[in-house]
């Protein structure tokens, strides 16, 4: 059960990474862009301003959208991450995905709407988690809370189950700026993202 833990609270990390403002960072040359990483590619996000978050970490890729409004924040990730943990079944594996959201802060979220259910997508261990949430931690002036809206993949290597890839879409901010076409603009970023297969 602790491994379960580990693996919960590293996507906690992830989740609550889309309130914060990552630097520095790299403007797009054009929507579309493909970037090559070891273990997958990935077309940047379509639309203009967009950016790529300098990050260490050679499994990781983050995209930022630059915004007018300091309260509106849109990014876009994938991460590879290793695993000791094994499942025998997608179910269990199901199982500590929904073990995420057992671990958020009440104090700060408060959940509207959430869903984590196994989608074949990426594979038989594979889930879809979506998230809407009132985000009491960020002070504005003129609102007691920001809307974050969240979509995520969460699946293990086919060739190498020890392996897994988190996707995220996450936008942040007043209900008045937050995108219409969200989950449209989310599932052409997860279409966008190939894991290379071992020949």
């Amino acid at each position: 059960m602790q491994a379960f833990k580990t693996i919960a609270l590293s996507l906690l990390s992830i989740f609550i990474l889309f309130g914060c403002a990552p630097a520095p960072y790299q403007k797009i040359g054009k929507p579309g862009t493909l970037l090559d990483r070891d273990r997958y590619s990935v077309l940047s996000p379509e639309g203009e301003d967009w950016h790529v978050v300098s990050t260490h970490d050679r499994g990781k890729t983050i995209f930022m959208k630059k915004l007018p409004s300091p309260t509106h924040t849109l990014y876009a990730m994938i991460s590879r991450e290793e695993m000791t943990t094994q499942f025998d079944t997608p179910e269990k594996f199901l199982t500590v995905m929904k073990a995420l959201t057992e671990m958020m802060d009440p104090k700060r979220f408060t959940f509207l709407e959430q869903k984590t259910v196994l989608d074949d997508k990426f594979g038989l261990f594979s889930v879809r988690i979506s998230h809407r949430v009132e985000d009491h931690g960020p002070r504005s002036a003129d609102v007691p809370y920001l809307i974050m809206t969240t979509l995520m993949y969460c699946f293990l290597d086919q060739d190498d189950a020890r392996i897994m890839f988190v996707l995220t879409y996450s936008e942040r901010g007043k209900a008045g700026e937050l995108d219409g076409n969200f989950e449209e603009s989310a599932r052409k970023f997860f279409d966008g993202v190939k894991v290379k297969r071992r020949n």
